[in-house]
């Protein structure tokens, strides 16, 4: 439930098809005892549907050719790619995953794109992300006049070197006080030094009471390759609990903008963004975003309507008789062409990965410029705070590696 990805896509989801009526179970290979595990999906049968949220393992590889064999219609939910995907499988096993899906679902058109880029014949299909933290109906929050404007920041620390590029503008502004949520004190201290922060560590208990105690948040994905294909969940979770959002004009966040009629909430730049925030400073013009942008927002993104357009894809899958490429592969005589087509697919497969790759360590360099080195510094110190690890070097380094 900590992490987005598994709480929209898993938890909110099981939780709204079961309102539906459709009977649902969670399973971690992980969590639970091992040969339980096994003894379900050998008894999956041809109605049954087996989703699959990212995570690939050998085990859970093994598990699926095991529903295959007994008529399950097999769904890979992917939501993420470049360097936060292989956090989670490896590209060998993804590939060999991507084949045996009768279905591909993600959040964005952006990976959707990317996934039919890597491989023509995957039936790939949208599925956004609804709004956060389970709400009923859209928050009417009044907005009200303070001193000073309180602008909220939210995400993960490793995605905070999108917002750090705007903190000067925003310091800037008079009367305004910059809120973050995400990340320790200590680390935004140390990457904005010049500028005074209010920071408090995110929590699923906490965030909702964060988030109503601003007037706006300020979010962008106007970053890498990899940032600019983000979902549109952050956006959307901000204004349905009444809190408008300025955002950067990347895919998604311009996309629900345009949407909601809040065309002048997109920003490109800083001087755009500073513009954005002053016409939005008024209670009065906030108010009339709300009234233009959230009822439109929930219509489209509500968990009811996602966990709908879910079932909608599901079914009309089941039913067009989508059959995987490895299934498909599986009809053909086991000979050593085939074989040798099947790993220079893979090749192929790899080679448009790695270019991905490459072309996400071109967009960080050009953004370092001749700071590449304390931006390498940074990456790193936010990679160990994720992993908790920082606390452990410290008491068994005396000096930093080199």
């Amino acid at each position: 439930m900590n992490t987005a990805s598994s709480r929209l896509r898993v938890f909110s989801l099981t939780s709204t098809l079961k309102n539906l009526g459709i009977q649902v179970n969670i399973h971690s290979a992980e969590h639970e005892n091992i040969l339980d595990f096994k003894t379900r999906f050998d008894e999956l049968g041809t109605r049954d549907v087996l989703v699959v949220q990212k995570r690939v393992t050998p085990e859970i590889l093994s598990y699926v050719d095991r529903a295959i064999s007994n008529g399950a219609f097999i769904i890979y939910d992917i939501d993420d790619f470049g360097s936060a995907l292989w956090w989670w499988t490896s590209p060998r096993l993804c590939y060999e995953m991507l084949l045996r899906a009768n279905l591909i679902t993600t959040d964005t058109i952006g990976r959707a794109k990317w996934l039919l880029q890597s491989h023509k014949r995957l039936n790939v299909q949208v599925w956004h992300n609804s709004v956060d933290y389970s709400p009923t109906e859209p928050s009417k929050l009044e907005p009200i006049t303070r001193s000073p404007l309180r602008v909220l920041w939210f995400g993960t620390s490793s995605n905070l070197h999108m917002f750090t590029k705007y903190v000067k503008a925003l310091g800037s502004l008079p009367d305004i006080q910059i809120v973050i949520c995400g990340g320790s004190e200590e680390l935004v201290n140390s990457l904005c030094p010049e500028l005074k922060f209010e920071v408090i560590p995110w929590s699923l208990t906490n965030f909702l009471h964060i988030l109503q105690s601003c007037d706006l948040s300020c979010l962008m994905h106007d970053g890498s390759l990899y940032d600019r294909q983000k979902s549109n969940h952050k956006m959307i979770t901000s204004i349905c609990w009444g809190v408008p959002a300025i955002v950067s004009d990347t895919p998604e966040y311009a996309r629900i903008a345009r949407e909601a009629g809040v065309d002048d909430a997109i920003f490109s730049n800083a001087e755009e963004l500073l513009k954005a925030l002053q016409k939005y400073r008024s209670s009065s013009s906030r108010k009339a975003y709300l009234e233009k942008a959230q009822n439109l927002i929930w219509e489209k993104y509500s968990p009811d309507k996602i966990a709908r357009k879910f079932v909608e894809i599901v079914e009309e899958g089941i039913q067009s008789g989508n059959k995987s490429i490895y299934s498909a592969s599986q009809n053909q005589s086991n000979t050593q062409i085939s074989k040798i087509s099947s790993y220079l697919s893979y090749i192929l497969w790899r080679f448009m990965v790695e270019e991905h790759r490459l072309q996400f360590l071109q967009d960080r360099i050009k953004e370092s410029g001749k700071n590449l080195l304390t931006k390498i510094r940074r990456f790193l110190r936010i990679k160990l705070e994720d992993m908790n690890l920082a606390g452990t070097l410290k008491s068994r380094l005396k000096t930093p590696p080199s």
